[in-house]
């Protein structure tokens, strides 16, 4: 409960308006007049509105549906779905909220979704052996007393708002059945996008919390107003994205695809409920669902409508990955298939395939993701902790799914501000074809060999590369194939520089994993590092390059000397991973004299990405930290000195 006196009265009120002024404001946070004042008609503003219910308004809620029914044709095209999959379930179970149980029925009905925080509590789950009694009329209601009160509240809103179904993953899914399972996992995107409305769960610790509400007082509101300037009653109220940020709901890995693919939410948070549909949020707080044709701000927070939007599907990518990855798992091993939705809903606009979470077309760019430590808040402690683990261990380091830390990837060509967004990615394309040169190639060593379905895969074949040319510019990928700088000269010949594996299935048998390994050759090359860990130095002690490691210095191995090995990746215009102290003069890196010819305009890519790799005792790679190096710098390293190597990377 906020202080009327505290938080309303010592505002310092500036001006009023379509939103109202005022000093001292916080993001999130308005102060609203209350909706019966005469201001409101005379300056159009949103109003707030005192919740005087113990229970929801479901009439309230029929009518923000009916409004966005009539009103957003875009939250309501069902001719292409963005995510595929629910097509492939033979059988779609829903819950008959009218009849309590579960039925089969057609994926075009109507129905409700939930979405809620399982957390440590014990909950009814659809299984082989009560599958017969629950899909008997009132088989739920036979086992009432061991469906979680979320559950139990979302059936009977349901029921209250005269819906028939609603699909909930423990009763809908058969939990003992890997195939239903792995199908309904697939489809899961496709669920949530096809729900008429998705029911979240916001203010959930557990599947036990309920929703505020439904059930007759199970909320208390207590919402303070001031009579401030003019006898203006003020209300405080704080945006709904506000609440879901600070929620145990947006920690957790499952509710972050469920929300985002979801086109219409009923959100329970903050002891009431909010309606968020493509275009608008409405709440029983505001007044803003009287003015039907106002936007709100946070509206783009949706999967659906970030792909829909003008927006670049490589943004829309990566900006969800960055905030996908603070997400936190009960089983780690569901990082991927949690993520599956929103990979299906920017492949078709990227026009490509994506393996292990990263998109092929452009696979070079996404290798160099960058890690960042992550912090854990638990309401029992004021300060964070740090998350120790880093590692997924069923998963490739050269993917982002195999971290446990906080993910950002970039337009290898981002220093390039002033360029427009048609440009940009004209010059990405141009990054892929001519400043990299690595073949990929896909190494199964736990599948089986046939002949149409061989271990070792090409990623991007002359097919694919054809297939981009007569593609646009706006779809990012690779359209030619680039010698490595090495081979780059008069004859322009690849003489000395193999791209096809040569290490046989034979010799890789023995290794085993539960995901792909990457086949490739490239340049290596061995540097030592600074102290800190955050510079590579070449082999008289200079600075050459930066480093972000992935893992802390403490736990990396190296030779006697000191010495570390590299996988020369790209080449780079501009660099961006710079230590924290200031260079001593205008260099990026002042330890090196460049030539003046060397820093023109005709010959700018000076620097190389690099990758910091330790060999297991099976001779596979894996990935530690990601850096920079200028290209000289490969004229100074340390013994064995550099070698064009095959690699399998892990």
């Amino acid at each position: 409960m906020i202080s009327a006196r505290s938080e309303l009265g010592s505002i310092n009120w500036s001006s009023i308006g379509n939103s109202v002024l005022y000093s001292g404001s916080k993001i999130g946070q308005k102060i609203l007049p209350v909706a019966e004042h005469s201001y409101l008609d005379r300056f159009g503003v949103d109003g707030g509105r005192a919740i005087d219910r113990e229970e929801i308004d479901t009439r309230q809620l029929k009518r923000w549906m009916s409004d966005c029914l009539s009103k957003h044709p875009e939250c309501w095209n069902e001719e292409s779905p963005l995510y595929p999959g629910v097509s492939e379930l033979p059988l779609f179970r829903l819950v008959d909220v009218q009849n309590e149980c579960v039925v089969l029925r057609s994926v075009s009905e109507r129905y409700f979704a939930l979405s809620y925080v399982w957390g440590q509590v014990s909950t009814l789950k659809l299984d082989q052996a009560n599958e017969k009694h629950l899909m008997s009329p009132q088989g739920l209601a036979r086992y009432r007393n061991q469906i979680p009160r979320t559950i139990r509240d979302a059936i009977k809103l349901c029921r209250q708002l005269g819906e028939e179904y609603l699909w909930v993953d423990s009763l809908c899914l058969k939990q003992d059945d890997e195939t239903d399972l792995a199908i309904g996992i697939r489809a899961m995107a496709s669920i949530y996008e096809r729900a008429f409305v998705t029911i979240i769960a916001g203010s959930g610790v557990n599947a036990n919390s309920g929703l505020p509400g439904v059930e007759k007082g199970s909320r208390h509101i207590t919402k303070p107003t001031e009579i401030v300037k003019d006898r203006l009653r003020m209300i405080q109220t704080r945006e709904l994205a506000e609440h879901l940020s600070n929620s145990r709901y947006a920690t957790r890995g499952w509710t972050f695809q469920e929300q985002y693919c979801s086109r219409r939410t009923l959100v329970f948070i903050n002891q009431q409920v909010y309606f968020k549909c493509q275009r608008c949020v409405w709440s029983e707080e505001t007044t803003a669902d009287t003015v039907p044709k106002r936007e709100n701000e946070d509206r783009f927070d949706t999967m659906y409508a970030m792909v829909r939007t003008d927006s670049h599907p490589f943004d829309a990518y990566s900006g969800l990955l960055f905030y996908y990855c603070r997400r936190r798992f009960t089983n780690k091993d569901d990082v991927l298939n949690a993520f599956t939705g929103i990979t299906n809903g920017v492949a078709s606009r990227m026009a490509c395939k994506f393996i292990q979470g990263l998109p092929i077309a452009m696979l070079d760019a996404c290798l160099l993701f960058r890690t960042s430590e992550l912090l854990q808040y638990t309401p029992s402690k004021t300060s964070p902790r740090k998350i120790k683990e880093f590692r997924r261990q069923h998963f490739p380091s050269w993917s982002w799914v195999g971290w446990e830390r906080g993910i950002t990837i970039d337009n290898p060509n981002e220093d390039d501000s002033l360029l427009s967004e048609d440009q940009e990615y004209h010059e990405f394309n141009q990054w892929l074809d001519k400043r990299t040169w690595i073949v990929f190639y896909a190494n199964f060593p736990g599948k089986p060999r046939f002949d149409h379905d061989p271990q070792l895969q090409e990623l991007w074949d002359e097919y694919e590369m054809k297939r981009f040319q007569s593609l646009s510019a706006n779809y990012v990928g690779y359209r030619s194939r680039s010698l490595p700088p090495w081979a780059r000269g008069r004859n322009q010949s690849s003489e000395g520089f193999p791209t096809r594996p040569m290490r046989s299935i034979a010799m890789t048998k023995r290794i085993s994993r539960d995901y792909p390994l990457l086949q490739f050759w490239t340049m290596t090359a061995s540097f030592s590092l600074s102290s800190d860990g955050r510079c590579i130095l070449d082999s008289t002690g200079r600075r050459c390059g930066t480093l972000l490691l992935d893992k802390p210095l403490s736990t990396l191995e190296s030779d006697s000397g000191g010495v570390r090995r590299f996988l020369v990746m790209s080449e780079s215009r501009h660099c961006r991973l710079r230590p924290d102290y200031e260079p001593a003069s205008n260099s990026r890196l002042s330890s090196w004299q460049r030539d003046p010819q060397e820093i023109s305009e005709v010959t700018p890519w000076l620097f190389f990405f690099v990758m910091l790799v330790e060999a297991d005792e099976t001779g596979v790679d894996e990935r530690r930290g990601i850096g920079q190096i200028y290209q000289r710098a490969l004229d100074y390293c340390c013994a064995p000195g550099m070698k064009w190597e095959e690699v399998i990377l892990g």
